[in-house]
């Protein structure tokens, strides 16, 4: 969910047809599966490579990694495209919550997915986040 108004403004945002591709697992597909900003949902049990085929067939300009995990580090390792990494920030989560201490920023989840498209010229429009009911 908090990845959704990152989708919409790439796909407002960049010039020229935009197609976006979202890797799930297949539990949480329903979740985004009515999303009109997005073209096609593919869907994991547990591991990359049951979807290795289809990303290998497909031709990407980028890959935007909103989870910064081993399996969105196999997708880029497979898709071999210029991609963007959200930073998860887990050191200064990791002193916030057991330390008591917030010596270093973590910020908005969604603002730091922001931060991770940047480079493109996308920008946050303001609409929040969506959930499209089927």
């Amino acid at each position: 969910m908090l990845t959704t108004p990152i989708i919409r403004a790439l796909k407002e945002q960049l010039e020229g047809e935009v197609h976006i591709d979202f890797i799930t697992k297949a539990k949480y597909a329903s979740i985004v599966e009515s999303n009109p900003f997005i073209d096609r949902v593919i869907t994991i049990e547990n591991k990359v490579s049951e979807v290795r085929a289809i990303l290998e067939a497909t031709s990407y300009d980028y890959v935007v990694d909103l989870h910064n995990n081993i399996r969105s580090r196999q997708v880029k390792a497979i898709v071999k495209s210029l991609s963007f990494t959200v930073d998860k920030r887990n050191f200064a989560k990791w002193i916030y919550v057991n330390l008591k201490k917030r010596h270093l920023p973590i910020g908005h989840f969604t603002e730091r997915c922001f931060q991770t498209v940047k480079a493109l010229g996308v920008k946050d429009d303001g609409k929040g986040l969506n959930y499209f009911i089927p």
